[in-house]
């Protein structure tokens, strides 16, 4: 049996729904890596996932098409998150040239590229995905447009010009009246131009416009009724329409922390919102969650906020009512992006909540042992929390928990102890800038899954005992470590298959290492300045090439090359981009820099 014949008859296999699940996927180019963020988002705008009765939401069946299709490999995982679960994926090349090829020929998608849009002339554009700019003249296809659904660019072209293309094809469809348009996907393109014609697209419930760099959206933005996702994170948008916080039916919203100001909304807005599901980037700047339409987001799933002085008080006990919340980012900050302390009536109400992943920048009382993390916890960071006592005790009593990153000052102890027993299902730990770290102890039979320890910028940890006991062990990082510890660390486990890796930076004598100041950097040449809330240390990017990639959007690449504070011209950090990004909000009172021969300017990045 040839192996197309075999494909088709898994195909047929399929339920209905998942099939067409499997079908969108070849809107993406080839070997092309999808994150399942976006990946679920279209498919529930698409309106592939279809509920029959209330004990599956909808978000629960993408999870099982998606389960689906990886039991069949007919999807293949490319990255998983560090608690294990799947990040991104794509369709493998074997079944993409054999399902696909077919499918665009019956004009299921259609493709535009440099020679035109490729897919059957005898039938309408439904679905289509453009990687190298809309012909500059659509005018023969016009028609074929009347039914357009969907819109994904994967345009990559970087410059100084913003990208047009999108403007012209909108305009098209709006002028000719075909306003069928439910996705429009612009994530990655460069400064894509948008009008106010946006508005008269009412039938759009997916608006991506993540890594675009773009400052700003139509005000019409806030009239599309249907509306359930919008993304613009990673971009320099600072403000919303108010309409926004009126729309009935969205339900994900990604921001890069825009500021909002509860008083100042209409009293219309209550009301609102009440089905949204994530809300991803909110600085309240003033007024109370407790006193606004903001006690109605009972249906949250996944929320990052930061409050300031004036709103810090009644956040705590607000966020716990929450019982369907399982991905929190909660920082407290002064107006001075310092750490405030963290205010909860009834700290047993954290215990009973229902989250999977806990982010807390922070200062946690000290009466620690009253405090309750949520009993699932599988993923927790703590930040600026200022913990007097050891925390690892009480942390170890986690059973699900699979990633622990302790960052810069969430303890301040000297001695901190793994108990035997604790932590049963930790697989990732971090530790990075607890500056009055003196000694480490693992005691035999902690951590018993414990397969990846990074140590970073712990200064004055000198000793530890029983790292060469933890036996599922595999990788071992030391970054900005003193060398006697290093040293002392690979001669403890000389005899363990445990590869460490040791990476040891020039710190330059004008930079203060731990609690100093830092120097500040201004722009040799005009150039817009973003405000940066929360940053750990000044980050240099040196290399004319990255700071090309900057500007121009790729924000997850250039993250790699990212330096602590250096002089021009030397790298002297590295680490991955997901975690570069956390690293950048530990410490407050600096910026990230962008350094070349021509200019120096700020970016604001997450």
């Amino acid at each position: 049996m040839l192996l197309s014949d075999i494909m088709a008859l898994a195909y047929q296999d399929l339920d209905p729904a998942v099939r067409c699940c499997l079908l969108y996927l070849g809107l993406f180019p080839k070997s092309y890596e999808i994150p399942l963020r976006r990946l679920c988002h279209l498919w529930l705008a698409e309106g592939f996932v279809q509920t029959i009765d209330q004990v599956k939401t909808p978000e629960k069946l993408v999870e099982e098409y998606y389960e689906e299709l990886k039991c069949r490999n007919m999807i293949e995982v490319t990255k998983l998150k560090l608690n294990g679960r799947p990040k991104s994926c794509r369709v493998p090349n074997t079944i993409y040239d054999i399902l696909f090829l077919d499918t665009e020929k019956v004009g299921v998608f259609h493709f535009s590229n440099i020679s035109g849009i490729c897919g059957s002339p005898w039938f309408n554009i439904r679905r289509l995905s453009e990687n190298s700019g809309i012909p500059s003249k659509p005018e023969h296809i016009e028609k074929r447009f009347e039914r357009l659904r969907s819109y994904i660019s994967f345009y990559g072209k970087r410059g100084d010009a913003p990208t047009y293309g999108v403007k012209e094809l909108l305009s098209k469809v709006v002028e000719k009246g075909f306003r069928m348009l439910v996705v429009l996907d612009l994530e990655g393109v460069y400064k894509p131009v948008l009008s106010d014609t946006l508005g008269n697209l009412p039938y759009i419930k997916y608006l991506g416009l993540r890594r675009t760099l773009l400052d700003d959206v139509p005000q019409s933005v806030g009239d599309l009724r249907h509306l359930e996702t919008l993304d613009i994170k990673h971009t320099f948008i600072t403000k919303l329409p108010s309409t926004i916080w009126e729309a009935k039916k969205l339900q994900h919203l990604y921001m890069s922390d825009i500021d909002v100001d509860l008083l100042t909304l209409k009293p219309s807005a209550s009301g609102s919102l009440n089905n949204l599901k994530i809300l991803w980037g909110l600085v309240i700047k003033s007024g109370s969650p407790e006193k606004n339409w903001m006690t109605s987001l009972v249906d949250l799933r996944k929320l990052k906020i930061t409050c300031n002085e004036a709103t810090n008080e009644v956040t705590g006990s607000w966020i716990t009512r929450m019982d369907k919340l399982q991905s929190l980012k909660l920082r407290l900050l002064d107006k001075f992006n310092k750490p405030l302390d963290l205010r909860v009536e009834d700290m047993q109400k954290w215990k009973q909540m229902s989250l999977s992943q806990l982010y807390l920048l922070g200062k946690i009382p000290d009466q620690v042992d009253t405090f309750d993390f949520p009993e699932n916890l599988e993923v927790l960071t703590l930040s600026m929390t200022h913990l007097s006592k050891d925390p690892m005790k009480k942390l170890g009593e986690l059973k699900q928990l699979k990633v622990l990153r302790l960052y810069a000052q969430s303890f301040l102890g000297r001695e901190m102890t793994c108990d035997r027993g604790g932590f049963p299902q930790l697989k990732v730990l971090k530790l990075w800038m607890l500056y009055k770290l003196n000694c480490w102890t693992v005691e035999q039979g902690a951590m018993p899954m414990l397969r990846e320890v990074e140590i970073r910028g712990c200064k004055n940890l000198k000793k530890h005992d029983g790292l060469e006991k933890l036996e599922a062990l595999k990788e071992l990082t030391l970054t900005n470590m003193a060398e006697d510890f290093v040293a002392n660390v690979e001669r403890s486990m000389d005899s363990s298959n445990v590869a460490i890796t040791n990476n040891f930076y020039f710190s330059p004598s004008w930079v203060k290492q731990s609690h100093g100041e830092y120097p500040q950097l201004h722009s040799h040449k005009s150039s817009r300045i973003y405000p940066m809330r929360a940053i750990d240390k000044t980050v240099v990017v040196t290399e004319q090439s990255v700071l090309s990639t900057l500007v121009h959007g790729i924000v997850a690449d250039t993250l790699a090359n990212l330096a602590w504070v250096i002089p021009y011209g030397m790298t002297i950090f590295h680490a991955p981009p997901d975690e570069c990004i956390e690293a950048l909000m530990e410490i407050p009172g600096a910026g990230l820099v962008v350094c070349s021969s021509l200019a120096l300017s700020l970016h604001r990045m997450y």
